[in-house]
């Protein structure tokens, strides 16, 4: 919930994903999509306006390989 945390894949909400396209001969052109969808349940002891960070990290990349995220989506589910 701070903007200098370190996300950390075993944590609350973290998932940790890999790939590896398999091309066999099948051009996938620029880009293959991928849902990086994740859950997170935070409790506040107060009300008020609240931040909170969706953070991605880089495990590892082979050479060559390239990364962006393109329209993230956010979403917030508020209890009384």
């Amino acid at each position: 919930t701070t903007a200098a945390a370190v996300p950390v894949y075993t944590g609350p909400g973290g998932n940790r994903h890999a790939m590896r396209p398999q091309h066999d001969g099948v051009d996938f052109g620029p880009s293959i999509p991928v849902n990086l969808a994740a859950s997170r349940l935070i409790i506040y002891g107060t009300g008020g306006v609240k931040q909170v960070h969706f953070k991605i990290t880089q495990l590892r990349m082979d050479p060559g390989t390239s990364c962006n995220v393109f329209a993230a989506v956010f979403s917030v589910i508020t209890f009384p």
